[in-house]
Order: structure tokens, then C-alpha cells, then sequence
């Protein structure tokens, strides 16, 4: 069995891997960083760090790219092919703001990390791996977010979820039971072990954000700047991906710089957050 996370760069994710460093988690084989090549500065820097805990335990960290992915949806833009589209908000059949499908998270993570994966076991890409060989992926989903949990569609790896899957806490304790750990109990760990916050991982203009978290991106003038201009650029892009209607990076269907980020009164303030991420690999 070999064991292989699945590194976000985020709370959860970074919590096991220093989990597994610290002995508190089996130790780890091998970790694949799935770069989007937009991520926020604060995020590489957090890598860099991670990078250097990882190295001194002897646990290699593996960087997979296909790319930016904002400049591929860009391209798109320009030349009018087919895009691995962000969950980019549009107007439903029932006029109210609809995601749309996305395969941003499958092309630009799931797939490179597979394909990494199956390298680490020595074969090539597109070839089938024996079904008795066992890979275990784990995957930082916390118990605050079991919705976003999935089997694996390969017989030769098993997902597990660590955070969830075993208990937490401290029984002996009155009126406390062990359960999973929440993204706070990761928060809480890091703290009393003395580590840094890792910063919020998630594409730069990931519909995903939660108000929260565009106004904590409009603090850094060229990150907004950067989603203001990328928001635009996508409005009229919808033969692009046989949509009726233009598409925007947030829920209220207005240009980003004009979306009611901070609560306006009489406009909804309901994060659809990535929760909504079922695949369990972004933002971990």
C-alpha cells in the first residue's frame, strides 16, 4: 500500500501533512501539489514553506501542471474554442442566477494528479494499473464539509479521508467525545503546535468565493484587479460554452466590481462557498 495526499495548500490538506510529519498520522509516501497556476502569491510562498517541513522528513512533495488556467480560459476567450470551464455564475431557465457545469477541477487537478500517481508507481499514463495494486489517496476533507466525499473511480485506489475517518479528540475529557475534525480543529492544531495560518487556497477567480472572501481579495490591489479584468473578459464569452446568457464570477450575475460583495442591504448574502466543490480536491 502506498500512500499518497493529495496537497491543496490549504487548512485541511496541510494539516495532515504536518499531522503525518509530527507521527499523530501514518507516515506519508509521496504528496502531489496540483498547480493552477493562479493561485495567490500567499499560496506559493505557503508551499515553499510546506516544502521545506516536508523535506526535512523525508517526504517528497511532487508539483503537476496543465497549465495556467487562467490564461487557457483567456485563449478561449480570443479564439473562440471549447474551455475546461470555471463554475462561472450564469441566468437559469427560472431567471435566477445557475452555476454552470465546470471541468476546470477535473483537467487542471484530478487528471494530473492521477497521472502523476501512476508514474510514482512506474507506469505510463493512459495504461491500466493491475486492480490488485492498491493506491490509498487521502484528501483533506474535514467533517464540516462530509458532503464533499466520493469513492474513487479506480479499482486500484481507495480514497480516505483522515480528518473524517478517524476520531478526534480527547474522551477522557468530560462530556467530550471523539469526532472528526472540523476545518477550526485543523486551525486549532496548527496553533497549539505552534505553526503559521496557511492561507485561503483557491484560484484567484474561483466563483466559488464566498462574499468574505472577494473582499479579502479586493484588500490586495492586484489580485482584484487581476478578477475585475478576467471577470470582464469572460462576459460575452458564452458561445464558448453554449450558454445563452453572459456569465459573471459571482452569484448576483453583475460585473465583479459592481457585485454587492459587502452586504448592501437588500441584496442576498448567501455564500455558496466551496462547499459547493464536490469534488474534494480544490481548497483543501
Amino acid at each position: 500500500m502506498i500512500r499518497i495526499l493529495s496537497l491543496g495548500a490549504g487548512v485541511q490538506s496541510s494539516t495532515i501533512l504536518l499531522m503525518s510529519i509530527r507521527g499523530e498520522l501514518p507516515r506519508i509516501d509521496h504528496c502531489i501539489f496540483a498547480d493552477v497556476g493562479w493561485e495567490p502569491p500567499g499560496v506559493y510562498k505557503w508551499m515553499e514553506w510546506l516544502r521545506a517541513e516536508a523535506d526535512k522528513a523525508g517526504i517528497p512533495i511532487h508539483t503537476v501542471s496543465d497549465g495556467n488556467l487562467r490564461d487557457h480560459v483567456m485563449d478561449a476567450v480570443k479564439t473562440g474554442k471549447r474551455v475546461s470551464s470555471p463554475p462561472f455564475f450564469t441566468e437559469g431557465e427560472d431567471g435566477r442566477a445557475s452555476l454552470m457545469n465546470r471541468s476546470c477541477t477535473s483537467n487542471f487537478k484530478i487528471i494530473p494528479i492521477e497521472r502523476k500517481v501512476k508514474e510514482l508507481m512506474g507506469h505510463k499514463a493512459g495504461s491500466r494499473l493491475p486492480k490488485d495494486l492498491r493506491v490509498e489517496q487521502w484528501i483533506g476533507i474535514s467533517g464540516d464539509e462530509m458532503q464533499r466525499m466520493k469513492r474513487s473511480q479506480v479499482p486500484w485506489m481507495r480514497f480516505w479521508h483522515p480528518l473524517i475517518e478517524l476520531p478526534y479528540g480527547d474522551s477522557s475529557e468530560a462530556n467530550l467525545r471523539p469526532h472528526s475534525m472540523t476545518r477550526q480543529d485543523c486551525l486549532a492544531w496548527m496553533s497549539a503546535h505552534g505553526y503559521p495560518t496557511p492561507p485561503r487556497s483557491a484560484c484567484i477567480g474561483c466563483p466559488f468565493h464566498s462574499n468574505a472572501e472577494w473582499r479579502e481579495i479586493r484588500r490586495d490591489p492586484v489580485q482584484w484587479a487581476d478578477a475585475v479584468q478576467f471577470d470582464r473578459a469572460i462576459r460575452d464569452s458564452m458561445p464558448l460554452h453554449g450558454m445563452p446568457h453572459p456569465v459573471y464570477l459571482h452569484r448576483s450575475l453583475l460585473p465583479l466590481d459592481q457585485a454587492p460583495i459587502d452586504g448592501i442591504a437588500g441584496q442576498q448574502s448567501i455564500d455558496w462557498g466551496m462547499a459547493q466543490e464536490c469534488a474534494g480536491i480544490c481548497g483543501v
